[in-house]
């Protein structure tokens, strides 16, 4: 996970109101990819997500994706390509 592509979305969602669920296709802890820590990807966002006990936590134990009824949620955002 790139997770300024994370980070961001997460806390304009949260910003607005709306509960965010992390999911992944195996669930479980979703690994960040260690080149987006360098000090210049590393935004604001990053460091806030970083330091935010719940958002570590959802990421660490993300849902499975199969276990996830998409239509019970208002908005699906996929991160990473």
């Amino acid at each position: 996970l790139w997770l300024e592509e994370l980070a961001t979305p997460y806390y304009k969602f949260k910003d607005a109101g709306y509960d965010v669920a992390i999911a992944s296709p195996a669930g479980g802890p979703i690994p960040i990819d260690g080149a987006c820590m360098a000090e210049m990807f590393f935004t604001e966002e990053c460091k806030k997500f970083m330091h935010d006990g719940e958002a570590i936590g959802a990421l660490s134990h993300s849902m499975e994706l199969s276990s996830v009824d998409a239509a019970s949620y208002d908005a699906v955002f996929f991160c990473g390509g």
